[in-house]
């Protein structure tokens, strides 16, 4: 069939993203659809209304974005031929489907089917029902750009199928085939059928690979796009001769007398094609559907009748021989585990350069981000190993959390995403015990405990309408607290009775879906579901406050109170509406005292409870007290010691095992992030704690708390950062003199394990040492310790000594300096390098070495690089050069995130954010990038533009997308306060601190040798005028950093519909005052003097004008 055959008619469905779209289709009221914007752009108009689509469907009224269940699919068989010259493909389908009785309920209406569709151009479709002679065609169809629901008609009535049904004594449905002929474009923006290109010996090759979820699938062929849909699969494609063509199920090839299959390989091009037949999968959701056509090559094993390939773009294969161990053994692990086989007789896994996501689980074909997939034993760092791990277990549970038991609606994607981010570390611990991953999983769940703090955060099972807004629930809530609270549910029930339930799950709801209530329902009785409902149903984090006292010689009374832990605002103008007053979790809560007893006190139901308890010393020497609550975060809560029983906990310390240790410190960093206590008394405890531990003296060193330790200094030094330009010296000095105590207290730690080791450290095995030493080269590099950032450097000069002062690749693109250099501390070396910034220019030395590599070294090199940028900050030009590099097309779209996540570093943050404004005409479009500005001005900017008017329009914003702006200006709200509350207060302490500590540096202050050293960037900051401390401008990104607003103000006035009713400003928002009342006084200042000369200027015109009127000279 001639691609380009004109049918009877021709529909096209969205738009053709980044091409010429082929044509319209106008709705019923003559309103024709123009070229769809950007699904990840703001709407600058109002949503059109969807009304309910109930005379559609027999009177049964659905949500507008929801297809009936009156037409179910059963199989789909689908031909693919893509086109790589001029990147489309043409389509063909058949969709057996059941049309129910409730389908056509109007005998007098024409049969309606609808089926989601976008992005394509249909040419032809009929359906045949049942075993009626001839096919019948199309009447019409209405496309629902919003909904992306084609409604299409064909010409029978209803009456006649049930007139047919009653013939042939079909009671409840009648069998029917779908058949559609359609066009798509192989998209750019890794979203459905996409292309991922790489670079091989100077040669561009591209590939073509799919990427679904969640509703991408659609983009691809008509299909009934929603999780609870399930049918089986039969694809065919006419693929290039000479590509590798893989997807869900196992391939059989054959050849093809066609020859329009251009493809250019590593190794030459041909015009060739062949046929490549799939096997029929089993029962899946459409977005699980997948294929993937390139320049691949592959590694092998078998293990457990399942036979496993990793597949990848064109490099040495020893680098997937890892990933391929780890397949191996954690599929069989878990099917052990769950005591339920994998489903499929092969697995494959494949890694794609341009990837959005980190994997995506498609049932037998799972897709990686290269980084994600790709790592070599000898040569990778322990961290990208255990990354690789992680990842690796996360994708194949979901062959059974997600994929055979598959969430009916996405409003419970937990059940999918919390299963899988909880036994990504049951299966990773398994195969690599070596690598203490439930150390990452705690740290994780810690982060996830603070976000969910937000007065923004959102439950777990939320409602979801509108499934393109699926995305925002991709969040650490959804992965992380649903982990933590699986994990509280594991702990709870026991491991074996945990995983027996599971299994039960699993085998009832075999290739079928589930919602949450079904899982707890198998999982226990009622008093199970109560208590997980109070978890998942409701937003927030609960806080438990203690308050004990001692009763007598034997007995303790401990008083305990919970309540949803959130921002403390306090009592002011900035206080916002108190939220969640009356929240209540049941919390299993048990006690750990002295002698590694439990205290079970099953659960805590009620806003407050009191008990006593009978007080026990440890049976050594040292006779040490304690009660620790909930020891090992068995419930997913934070805990609020009163004075009494920290003591307790800090004097005994050391008796605490490594995960209490770090939830200690953790609950505290806590408390003063949302304001509960003042930084002065958190580093006061981060003093006592280590004069407890004394590390010089202790044999053991406890990565985990030390990691907690970094990540609250960090915190507390980025917001420090604001004091850069502040116009008193002694507070440009705080930050100096926190540096001095953030390295007195790591400097012990540095010294215990050795510094930087010995040559490589290939000696070392894997323990505390070998995973804490990244994170204390790159702490100490940002407090600006010069012994470390010295040896640092030396050691890149080594390296790059031994190859006429460059870094040199080797084969595999690793840097080659393998003797010299611990690969564990690469990408901390070269922050070390780049915070040289000296008068000989060993920093720009490194920089213009790291750039020149880039482009040549393997994608894990290549993440270092960008994640070691941010630390030119101190020189301007540099900064502006990494900024430059890093939105070039030097860089994939998919990891420029993380390279300016990486430059928004300290001050420098304010230069980077600045160049973002000018580039998008001062639209703070990256949110995300505000979130650590401590500054009303940045306030003020965000919250205008997102809820502010442009020229009587306003932004409307998506109720996901508003949620994330929110979360950020409450961030920099809380930063704000956090900066205010404790500056003068932490002066005070370090003043103290440095006398106590360091008499010699009493009076430090004032503009110190660590951070003015040859300070260029002041100068050029303060040469742009940049003397209003008001308007410091910060900047916060992560890899997933939520991009909105790319819509400009100017394009707001497109047609009366993109016209809204202009809202007034809330007073405030988060805490912090609105835009319109928050002038600083400088600035009412000038505003005043601004308006007293106007209006003198115009008296006098006036006057003059007057004068001239009457002929008179007035003087």
């Amino acid at each position: 069939m001639n691609l380009f055959s004109i049918f009877a008619f021709t529909l096209v469905i969205g738009r053709i993203n980044g091409y010429t779209q082929f044509g319209d289709f106008g709705d019923e009221h003559g309103t024709f659809w123009s070229t769809f914007a950007n699904d990840e752009e703001l709407e600058i108009h109002k949503k059109p209304n969807v009304p309910s689509r109930s005379k559609f469907i027999g009177g049964l009224d659905v949500s507008p974005y929801r297809l009936p269940s009156s037409i179910e699919p059963v199989s789909y068989n689908i031909t693919i031929h893509p086109f790589f010259n001029n990147f489309t493909f043409y389509g063909e389908e058949t969709i057996d489907v059941l049309i129910h009785k409730q389908a056509i309920f109007n005998p007098n209406d024409w049969l309606l089917i609808e089926i989601n569709a976008f992005d394509i151009m249909i040419n032809f479709c009929a359906i045949y029902i049942d075993e009626m002679p001839h096919a019948i065609p199309m009447r019409e169809a209405r496309v629902d750009i919003t909904t992306q629901i084609v409604a299409i008609s064909f010409k029978i009535k209803n009456e006649q199928i049930l007139k047919y049904m009653q013939k042939h004594d079909l009671k409840h449905s009648v069998k029917a085939m779908l058949y559609i002929e359609y066009i798509g474009i192989i998209q750019i923006d890794m979203k459905g059928f996409y292309i991922s290109s790489f670079r091989y010996e100077g040669k561009m090759i591209h590939n073509a690979v799919t990427h679904f979820e969640a509703t991408n699938a659609r983009k691809f062929y008509p299909c009934f796009d929603e999780p609870a849909m399930k049918a089986t699969f039969t694809f065919t494609l006419i693929a290039p001769k000479h590509a590798t063509v893989i997807g869900n199920a196992l391939a059989h090839e054959k050849e093809s007398k066609e020859n329009n299959c251009y493809f250019a390989k590593h190794d030459g091009e041909s015009w060739e094609c062949k046929k490549v037949e799939f096997e029929t999968s089993p029962k899946m959701s459409t977005y699980l559907t997948a294929v993937a056509i390139g320049d691949y090559q592959f590694v092998e094993g078998e293990e457990n009748d399942v036979k496993q390939r990793i597949y990848f773009p064109v490099q040495n294969p020893k680098r997937a021989s890892f990933a391929l161990h780890m397949s191996l053994k954690v599929l069989t692990y878990f099917a052990h585990l769950l005591d339920m086989k994998y489903p499929l007789k092969k697995m494959y896994s494949l890694a794609v350069n341009d990837f959005k996501a980190g994997a995506m689980e498609n049932l037998g074909m799972v897709t990686y981000r290269d980084i994600r997939l790709m790592c070599d034993e000898d040569k990778s760092t322990l961290s990208i190993k255990q990354h690789v791990a992680l990842v690796i277990a996360h994708e194949f549970s979901h062959q059974w959390f997600g994929n055979l038991v598959t969430m009916s609606w996405w409003s419970d994607i937990w059940l999918n995403e919390g299963f899988a981010a909880f036994m990504e570390f049951v299966g990773g611990d398994h195969v690599h015990p070596e690598y203490a991953l439930w150390d990452t999983f705690f740290f994780e769940t810690h982060r996830a405990m603070l976000r969910d703090g937000s007065a923004e955060t959102h439950q777990i099972v939320l409602k979801v309408e509108d499934p393109t807004d699926v995305r925002a629930l991709f969040d650490g809530i959804t992965y992380h607290k649903g982990a933590g609270v699986l994990h509280m549910l594991h702990a709870y029930l026991g491991k074996q009775t945990f995983f027996h339930k599971i299994q039960n799950y699993l085998k009832k709801y075999k290739f079928s879906n589930a919602n949450t209530q079904q899982l707890f329902q198998e999982l226990g009785g009622k008093k199970l579901i109560e208590m997980m409902n109070s978890w998942v149903r409701q937003p927030g984090t609960p806080l438990i406050k203690v308050e004990s006292s001692v009763v007598s010689a034997h007995k303790m009374r401990f008083s305990l109170t919970q309540e949803r832990m959130r921002p403390n605002f306090g009592a002011s103008q900035f206080a916002p509406a108190r939220f969640g007053s009356e929240q209540t979790w049941q919390i299993p809560l048990k006690i750990k005292n002295a002698q590694n007893k439990f205290e079970d006190m099953d659960l805590f139901k009620t806003k407050s409870v009191e008990f006593e308890v009978t007080r026990v010393y440890s049976e050594d020497e040292h006779h040490v007290e304690y009660y620790m609550l909930n020891p090992s975060m068995m419930s997913f809560a934070f805990t609020y010691y009163d004075t009494l029983s920290l003591n307790l906990l800090i004097k005994s310390f050391n008796k605490l095992d490594k995960i209490d240790q770090f939830l200690v410190i953790a609950d505290r960093f806590a408390l003063m992030n949302f304001g509960f206590i003042a930084a002065d008394e958190f580093v006061n405890f981060l003093h006592q704690i280590a004069m407890v531990v004394a590390i010089e003296h202790n044999d053991a060193v406890n990565s985990l708390m030390w990691r907690i330790v970094i990540d609250s200094l960090l915190y507390i030094d980025d917001i420090f950062c604001e004091l850069h330009h502040a116009r008193n010296e002694q507070l440009q000095s705080l930050r100096l003199k926190f540096r001095h105590f953030a390295r007195d207290l790591l400097r012990p730690v540095w010294d215990k394990i050795g510094g930087f080791g010995r040559d490589n450290n290939a000696h070392e095995k894997i323990s505390d040492t070998v995973m804490l030493r990244p994170f204390l080269v790159s702490a100490l590099v940002r407090f600006d310790d010069t012994d470390v950032i010295d040896k640092g450097f030396e050691i890149l000069e080594k390296c790059l000594e031994l190859h006429d002062g460059q870094f040199r690749l080797d084969s595999d693109g690793y840097i080659d300096c393998a003797e010299i250099l611990d690969r564990n501390i690469l990408e901390q070396l070269l922050e070390a390098g780049l915070a040289k910034f000296d008068a000989k220019g060993d920093d720009e030395l490194v920089f213009e070495e790291m750039i020149a590599i880039y482009s040549n070294a393997n994608n894990e090199v290549q993440s270092m690089i960008l994640g070691a940028l941010g630390a030119v900050y101190k020189n301007a030009r540099l900064l502006q050069e990494g900024v430059q590099f890093v939105l070039s097309h030097s860089v994939r779209l998919n990891v420029k995130g993380h390279g300016m996540a990486s430059l928004r570093r300290c001050y420098g943050r304010q230069l980077v954010w600045k160049d973002l404004l000018k580039r998008s005409r001062g639209a703070p479009r990256q949110v995300g990038m505000a979130a650590t500005f401590a500054t009303q001005g940045v306030y003020n900017l965000v919250y205008s533009y997102f809820f502010g008017s442009h020229h009587g329009l306003i932004l409307k914003l998506p109720e996901s997308k508003e949620r994330i702006i929110k979360t950020v200006l409450e961030k920099i709200a809380l930063n704000v306060k956090f900066l205010r509350d404790n500056k003068f207060k932490m002066l005070q302490w370090s003043h103290r601190y440095m006398k106590n500590v360091h008499p010699d540096h009493a009076g430090y202050g004032g503009v110190g040798v660590h951070d003015r050293r040859h300070d260029r960037f002041a100068a050029e900051m303060d040469e742009e005028g940049n003397e209003n401390e008001d308007y410091d401008y910060d900047y916060d990104a992560d890899d997933d950093d939520e991009e909105v607003g790319q819509q400009q103000a100017s394009s707001h006035a497109h047609g009366d519909h993109h016209l809204l009713k202009q809202r007034a400003f809330k007073k405030q928002l988060n805490g912090v005052t609105a835009h319109s009342v928050t002038l600083s006084p400088r600035q009412s200042l000038l505003l005043m003097i601004t308006l007293f000369f106007v209006i003198i200027s115009s008296c006098l015109i006036a006057l003059w004008l007057y004068s001239v009127h009457k002929n008179t000279l007035i003087i």
